[in-house]
């Protein structure tokens, strides 16, 4: 993680004596997030959460990168018995955005980019019972994500973005419909819809 951190300031810093303008901010938001995977049934959406801080730098007058930091939860729910109700796999990670960005106005901005993952946190939860997964066969997930973001002041901010995980590799124990822990071992994708608000606390012009 520090890692991470410290190449994500380094960009930024690297970037902030050559071009125009640039913005720093907080994100955070609520999650609809669901996996792809094969050989497992009834897969459900899962509510979630993400937060983390962001970077926007002017490139052009319209075009923009921004780079981010964020903590985000994902994974899925899964149907069991009715009498015993749903239980859910987590996978949380620590998510590195790059999106490109394009200013349709003052307020609109269109966003797309990849982002890298790396697995933080990985457990399955069932009837309030919380179970270790399996160790994980990759741990970092990588991912493509689209979407707008629109100013509400020059301050406030909301966006909503969808990312789609490439195919990797997921180990996690889950309950059947016979009432069973299973262990299993598939490929799969993680899909998640965020929404989200932001908060721009700096901008600076460069000149």
């Amino acid at each position: 993680m520090k890692r991470i951190c410290l190449l994500f300031s380094f960009f930024i810093c690297s970037v902030e004596f050559s071009l125009g303008q640039i913005g720093m901010g907080i994100r955070a938001g609520g999650v609809l997030a669901t996996m792809d995977l094969r050989a497992v049934e009834e897969n459900h959406i899962k509510p979630s959460f993400f937060f983390g801080a962001y970077s926007e730098i002017n490139l052009t007058e319209k075009l923009i990168i921004r780079p981010e930091a964020l903590y985000s939860s994902k994974g899925t729910r899964f149907s069991n018995h009715e009498i015993y109700g749903d239980g859910s796999i987590n996978y949380d990670y620590l998510s590195v955005p790059v999106l490109l960005g394009y200013e349709a106005n003052e307020r609109l901005t269109l966003l797309a980019g990849p982002e890298v993952n790396f697995l933080a946190w990985y457990y399955s939860r069932y009837r309030g019972e919380t179970h270790t997964l399996g160790n994980p066969n990759r741990k970092v997930d990588w991912g493509f994500n689209w979407g707008l973001a629109y100013n509400i002041t020059p301050k406030f901010g909301i966006d909503v973005r969808y990312a789609h995980g490439f195919q990797n590799y997921f180990h996690f124990v889950y309950f059947g419909k016979d009432e069973r822990v299973h262990s299993l071992r598939t490929q799969g994708a993680n899909k998640v819809l965020q929404v989200g608000l932001t908060y721009t606390f700096f901008r600076k012009e460069m000149k």
